[in-house]
């Protein structure tokens, strides 16, 4: 789930950054390339902590900048397989099932995943997924509704991570509301 990221990476700075604000140019050229980043190692970074110059820098041929290396450590999250967690129903519920966000992570909950006992309810007002067996709010799963959800898999593209869930398990599916 989260976790600490202790790496080297490469930042380049304008030679006008150089000088008493240069450790604070460093950092920020390090958050604003990290932050948000996603990659199929390390998962989504969320932060950067800590950000120090492993050395003095150089000169980049041809364009002026300064390359320097930095060590840095920040926190990330990547879903793992088997993992279980708790999300918020998003407006997306429909027929073929219901996506919901897990911290960073959008979850996809097809039908064939949920119990066989849940039916989806079009005409109500929002559409939701309610339990045949408990006709109560606590069985009935629909925008904003809390859920816990079971990672099936997980698969990134350059900017997002998108998960499969399951609710077809024990303690798993619609959580009571808080009091």
């Amino acid at each position: 789930m989260f976790y600490l990221l202790q790496r080297l990476t490469n930042v380049r700075l304008h030679p006008s950054q150089i000088g008493p604000h240069y450790i604070a140019a460093m950092k920020e050229a390090v958050e604003k390339e990290l932050e948000g980043s996603v990659n199929a190692d390390r998962g989504i970074v969320l932060t950067v902590i800590d950000a120090d110059p492993r050395g003095r820098g150089h000169v980049q041929d041809g364009t002026g900048l300064v390359v320097v290396e930095v060590n840095y450590t920040a926190l990330a999250f990547k879903a793992r397989k088997g993992e279980v967690l708790d999300g918020i129903v998003t407006e997306e519920v429909n027929s073929l099932g219901f996506f919901c966000q897990c911290g960073p992570l959008q979850v996809f909950v097809s039908k064939s995943s949920m119990p066989m006992h849940y039916q989806f309810v079009a005409n109500a007002t929002p559409p939701c997924w309610q339990s045949t067996e408990k006709k109560t709010d606590d069985a009935t799963i629909k925008p904003e509704a809390r859920v816990r959800v079971r990672i099936i898999g997980t698969n990134n593209d350059a900017t997002n991570v998108f998960a499969i869930g399951s609710i077809n398990e024990d303690y798993l599916g619609k959580l009571p509301e808080q009091v």
